[in-house]
């Protein structure tokens, strides 16, 4: 009988303790946020401005009705002291509390980046509540005029921002970055952070039939869509410039970040183009210190497909190819010493990670060398070398033109 009313009294005890609802939130009681914006307001204050999805919107047919059709996207901004300050400053727009589970992309200003990040993303971190995969990227401008532009294929822009950064990474144009990888290099001693960059570009928005878009029937309405591609050079925590999409990938060739890509190279000895389209590739950083002095070899490798020949070649003769992949590795070699050339004698930031993997390497020599290393980097001597493979050249393999 004890038996029994003991496994009894253990059941109800379950129900009680198991059955719990007690921190549940409905989702009408949360703002469902999709992307975040930071940007300086003021001397010492922080604005955030956040895309709160619409759920009802979602499912809705796509209007005809033109700009004053519904969004499915609420933007909203906050000021503050600080980034959790404003946060909680939201509810008191929002009349609800922000959920930040489904945040896709935090973009931040370039003002409040040159000022110094650190600060500013601690909340970021330190919440729970928020993904650490979610993409970082740097607004050229402001980054609340980034989440105010619309996108044509997507009701809720931050989706398309993330595609965008994702693209990005696919073309090896971009320099991809989630909040755990910026954090890690933030925190790091022995390498400067990197960013996906994101800017606003004009376009001339058609005009309707029988509508006019002025008032004068003059021009044509502008719209703003946002493009991701490059990156944001940081010296430590603060923003110090950019690179472009060729020193981009240069970058990443070096650091062995290189996904996919196409590489154009002049045709041997024939006006035209060759675009090669990039299967594989690997970048390896060795260190060497010998009689004092430091050099960093690095070793690039890649293979890849012939996508599309715009020039007489005839393909099918090794030498040919031999010519061909001469050609591709001294673009690629073009690509990295543009980007080190603009980070060491420009920036001063060593994005490659150099002194991360000397400090690996020679971990003794790193303690006397990490004194000094804003000095050394800028004249590191990096010697290139670069290795390329040709292996599928599709159907044809010789073209004729006619001249």
């Amino acid at each position: 009988m004890k038996k029994r009313i003991l496994v009894f009294v253990f059941l109800i005890l379950q129900i009680v303790f198991t059955s719990g609802c007690w921190n549940r939130r409905e989702p009408g009681e949360l703002g469902l946020v999709a992307a975040v914006g930071l940007d300086k307001d003021g001397e010492n204050k922080v604005k955030l401005t956040v895309q709160i999805i619409k759920p009802g919107e979602i499912k809705a047919p796509v209007s005809k009705g033109g700009p004053g059709s519904p969004k499915a996207v609420w933007v909203v901004s906050s000021t503050g002291n600080t980034s959790f300050e404003a946060v909680r400053d939201f509810v008191n727009q929002t009349g609800r509390r922000l959920f930040w589970a489904h945040n896709k992309v935090i973009i931040i200003g370039e003002e409040l980046a040159a000022d110094g990040v650190v600060r500013y993303l601690d909340f970021f971190i330190r919440d729970p509540e928020l993904r650490r995969r979610s993409f970082v990227l740097v607004a050229r401008g402001k980054a609340e005029e980034i989440l105010q532009a619309e996108h044509p294929l997507e009701k809720i822009p931050a989706t398309a921002i993330e595609g965008s950064t994702k693209a990005g990474k696919n073309s090896s144009t971009s320099a991809v970055v989630n909040l755990k990888q910026f954090v890690d290099m933030l925190t790091s001693d022995s390498r400067d952070p990197v960013a996906s960059r994101i800017e606003l570009t004009p376009e001339e928005a058609p005009k309707k039939r029988g509508i006019e878009t002025t008032e004068g029937g003059g021009k044509e309405e502008t719209v703003n869509r946002f493009k991701v591609d490059g990156a944001a050079v940081f010296k430590r925590s603060k923003l110090v410039g950019w690179l472009n999409k060729t020193e981009t990938r240069g970058m990443l060739w070096v650091t062995g970040k290189v996904d996919k890509g196409i590489v154009d190279v002049n045709c041997p000895e024939h006006n035209g183009l060759v675009s090669i389209e990039v299967i594989r590739a690997s970048g390896k950083i060795k260190p060497v210190i010998k009689d004092g002095e430091i050099t960093v070899n690095v070793d690039i490798k890649t293979e890849g497909n012939l996508g599309e020949q715009a020039c007489q070649l005839d393909l099918t003769k090794p030498e040919v190819l031999h010519r061909l992949e001469e050609a591709e590795a001294a673009v690629i070699q073009e690509e990295v010493m543009a980007a080190l050339t603009k980070a060491q004698q420009e920036f001063g930031a060593d994005i490659f990670g150099f002194g991360e993997e000397i400090h690996r390497t020679f971990p003794r020599e790193w303690k006397n060398l990490q004194k000094n290393w804003d000095n050394i980097y800028p004249q590191l001597k990096v010697d290139v070398k670069v290795k390329t493979l040709l292996w599928y050249t599709g159907l044809r393999s010789t073209i004729k033109v006619r001249q």
